[in-house]
């Protein structure tokens, strides 16, 4: 028994030799390579690489300018109302609210009444103007006497010169109350009703009743008009020279199944220092839906703008994103040799991306491997 245990012992020994002998003759075999796998590129010059021979069978090329894709903008967007189409309105007057007659969403004419003020200053400046008017009748009647003295021939035409300019004085001060108790609105004594200038719907009520308020504060009741709506489209920089007044562009709301049709109407001068997009207007071709499924102010929107032409155009594997957001394509300048060339680029459509600038028709561009040549870049989204 024990003689066999060491016949076993012995029989691993040689075996345990063996191997050690077989692995370190095979690391001195010169058949080795000392790297299992070369890699797929190298760099030779700034901005191109070479190119593995046992990689090539991983990357194909394609002649740019064969192939052409619609030159579209896509940007994300919102609903807004039109300039002008918002109208907010405060307190003409200093007072205490008394009544509220709105709530927000309903939709209102224009001259409906939206709350009411009691206002010591409305008071008093309807009695200032009953007291005018006053005046100016008696001015009109002094008026009225001196002309008939001067037919008579018992008239002074210095005292009509001072009659007249009395009327006048009266009527000048008798016009601007007028003014200021329009604008204070309609009502009578302490009370006024504040009304709405426009027909539209109520977005936002800021008064309560019992509330305090002073002339020409914030606005207590802001209204809209519901049709006057445009979509504000979010464009990048790059692209924003792309877009020009009158081109034809879509609306996709989530509220609506069918893509709205629509215009551009205006492009910003002003691009955002942080977002680095500049808002793009769109105005609806046709009327937009009604009910529920009607378009509301802050519904977020995508937006499509047709650049009106097809431009030459790479698939999507083509294209990576260095860093800073550079978009670069390779190039076939030789045999395993490619070079690095910036280009710029519009959205991806259907698989494939416009080229708008950086890249002469005819280049191969590489179409599929683009990452053996460059590992340090992302596949273009």
């Amino acid at each position: 028994m024990v003689s066999s245990a060491r016949s076993r012992a012995g029989s691993f020994g040689w075996l345990r030799v063996a191997l050690f002998v077989g692995v370190a003759a095979c690391g001195d075999s010169p058949h080795t390579p000392a790297n299992i796998s070369a890699p797929p590129s190298r760099p030779v010059a700034d901005g191109v690489v070479e190119l593995a021979e046992v990689s090539l069978p991983f990357v194909t090329v394609e002649a740019y300018g064969e192939a052409s894709a619609p030159a579209l903008v896509r940007a994300p967007g919102r609903i807004a109302l039109r300039d002008g189409a918002v109208a907010e309105v405060g307190a003409p007057v200093a007072g205490r609210v008394v009544a509220v007659h709105v709530r927000t969403g309903d939709a209102v004419e224009a001259g409906a009444p939206l709350f009411t003020l009691a206002s010591a200053a409305a008071a008093a400046l309807r009695g200032d103007l009953a007291r005018q008017r006053v005046v100016r009748d008696a001015a009109r009647a002094a008026e009225a006497r001196q002309l008939a003295m001067i037919e008579q021939g018992v008239g002074v035409p210095a005292t009509l010169a001072e009659v007249r300019a009395a009327l006048a004085a009266a009527e000048a001060e008798l016009a601007a109350l007028e003014a200021s108790a329009a604008a204070i609105g309609p009502g009578r004594r302490a009370e006024t009703v504040v009304r709405a200038p426009v027909a539209g719907t109520v977005l936002a009520r800021d008064v309560t009743v019992g509330r305090t308020v002073d002339a020409g504060g914030e606005p207590l009741v802001t209204l809209g008009a519901a049709d006057a709506i445009w979509v504000v489209a979010s464009v990048f920089e790059r692209e924003l020279p792309l877009v020009r007044v009158g081109m034809t562009a879509e609306v996709r709301l989530a509220s609506v199944a069918e893509p709205l049709p629509a215009q551009v109407e205006r492009v910003a001068a002003r691009v955002d220092p942080e977002t680095r997009r500049a808002d793009v207007y769109l105005a609806l071709r046709e009327p937009p839906p009604a009910g529920e499924r009607a378009p509301r102010a802050g519904m977020f929107a995508r937006t499509t703008i047709d650049l009106g032409a097809a431009s030459a155009s790479v698939p999507s594997s083509s294209v990576l994103v260095k860093e800073g957001g550079r978009t670069v394509v390779y190039a076939e300048i030789g045999p395993r040799r490619f070079a690095r060339t910036d280009v710029e680029v519009g959205h991806p459509v259907d698989g494939r991306v416009p080229i708008l600038a950086g890249l002469e028709r005819g280049a191969k561009v590489v179409t599929r491997g683009a990452l053996l040549l460059d590992g340090n870049a992302e596949m273009v989204r």
